[in-house]
């Protein structure tokens, strides 16, 4: 249900943007449009740090080994995720901590 001629308005409200004086607040006032029609659309971003891994919202780009962790907790996002009502648009491509194990810790 999201609209091309929404996305056509906000293509020339960019362009419209980066021709005035202070484009700055063009751009400030095109995101705040954007955000209006996202929610609109019922589209919600991901939050996914500090959040336990969900193989429906995130996509694992990898994984980092640390100590001071809980195993499987999102602990940094590299491309935001979006939700339309229920529906994963796209997951979040998130980088994920694995609790060292106490084996390796030994070894070292």
């Amino acid at each position: 249900k999201i609209y091309l001629s929404e996305i056509l308005d906000f293509k020339e409200l960019f362009l419209q943007a980066l021709d005035d004086e202070n484009p700055k607040e063009g751009l400030r006032i095109l995101v705040n449009k954007l955000e209006q029609f996202f929610e609109s659309e019922k589209i919600k971003y991901i939050e996914c740090i500090g959040k336990s891994f969900n193989h429906e919202l995130h996509h694992a780009v990898s994984t980092i080994e640390l100590d001071d962790t809980e195993d499987n907790i999102v602990i940094e996002e590299i491309k935001k995720g979006y939700l339309v009502e229920d529906y994963v648009l796209r997951p979040a491509h998130v980088i994920v901590a694995k609790k060292k194990c106490e084996e390796e810790e030994i070894n070292e």
